[in-house]
């Protein structure tokens, strides 16, 4: 066991409103 396998449960309930900077890493993306 990892120790990120507690967290692995509630990881998308907690990273789900995290979207703010998904059009600066498609940008960054884009540009490589």
């Amino acid at each position: 066991m990892s120790e990120y396998d507690p967290f692995a449960p509630i990881y998308d309930q907690w990273s789900e409103h995290m979207t703010e900077d998904v059009p600066f890493y498609v940008d960054l993306a884009r540009d490589a």
